[in-house]
């Protein structure tokens, strides 16, 4: 799992059968851990250097877009293509496999980068949101993929969906309440709260209109669950909840 979600060099060839790809749901939100831990590396490493601003916020954005591949990221741009194109479903499907960029999913590219690099420069030195915010975000996706059902025949986020049930999504909740608990208090449990409620939602409205998820959903999930959190942190900031 961690070498399909990231780019973390492990040099170990395992043979995974797709009826495994479900079980591995459970290592999602650790995945999205070690991504966070790297990204709190490189704030505080460039924090110390650079200061808390606009250089610091895109240094950070660009550490994720290498480390995760901008594998979520495509995903998200293609589920925008499709669904904000307001066809039929085999129509949405159609445009979402398309390789092409659309317009939409420019602009929500575009949004998402905005948000982020935004949105960190309002975290003022607590680096620990950036370990939490992949974190929540994947766990989000386990919640999706437990909830939903595939919107295709065939395809590679099939197994992730169709094998992903109440046991994976029990297992990754087991350590990523406590962990979110121990990383900012209270805060921490509401934002996963919210992840909980906004993955219901969205895979629900996406449901209704293709008839299911996607892979590319799944990455939609996680890049929206991502801005979610970022945007719950700043409020909690700006409202000064520290201890809350």
């Amino acid at each position: 799992m961690t070498q399909l979600m990231t780019r973390i060099p492990i040099p170990i060839t395992i043979d995974i059968k797709n009826e495994e790809l479900g079980k591995g749901n459970i290592y999602f939100p650790l995945i999205g851990g070690l991504i966070g831990l790297f990204l709190a590396a490189i704030y505080k490493i460039f924090f110390h250097l650079y200061g808390d601003g606009y250089l610091l916020s895109v240094l950070v954005v660009a550490a994720y877009l290498w480390i995760s591949g901008g594998l979520h990221m495509d995903g998200l741009s293609d589920t925008f293509d499709g669904l904000w194109s307001n066809r039929s479903r085999e129509k949405i499907l159609e445009i979402m496999r398309d390789s092409r960029v659309g317009v939409y999913g420019v602009l929500i590219l575009i949004l998402t980068i905005s948000i982020l690099i935004g949105g960190i420069q309002k975290l003022h030195g607590q680096w620990q949101w950036l370990i939490l915010i992949p974190m929540v975000a994947r766990y989000g996706c386990v919640v999706g993929n437990a909830i939903s059902e595939y919107a295709r025949p065939e395809g590679m986020g099939k197994y992730f969906v169709k094998d992903c049930g109440l046991k994976e999504l029990l297992v990754a909740s087991l350590y990523t309440w406590p962990l979110a608990f121990w990383l900012r208090g209270i805060q921490g449990i509401m934002v996963v709260i919210f992840v909980l409620a906004f993955t219901y939602l969205f895979t629900h409205w996406v449901q209704a209109k293709i008839g299911g998820i996607t892979g590319d959903v799944i990455g939609a999930v996680i890049e929206l669950n991502q801005l979610l959190v970022l945007l719950l942190a700043v409020l909690f900031i700006n409202l000064n909840l520290e201890g809350f």
